[in-house]
């Protein structure tokens, strides 16, 4: 089930329903089960939408970590 999968591909992007200038969104893109699959889906669609921005997140770890 994709709710369970560790690894979370998610995009950044404008609303398209308010066009250009419209505030930004963040959404879940692709579950994947590996890293070398989240790895591929993101080059992929990265290739497809390249103004875009796709990241990959570790469910239950947020995408930037502070160190003491």
């Amino acid at each position: 089930m994709k709710h369970d999968a560790p690894f979370i591909v998610k995009r950044f992007q404008p609303d398209r329903r308010y066009g250009p200038g419209s505030r930004q969104r963040v959404s879940a893109a692709f579950f994947a089960y590996t890293l070398d699959d989240a790895l591929i889906v993101a080059a992929f669609r990265r290739i497809r939408n390249p103004w875009v921005l796709f990241w990959i997140e570790k469910r239950g770890e947020p995408a930037t970590k502070h160190h003491a």
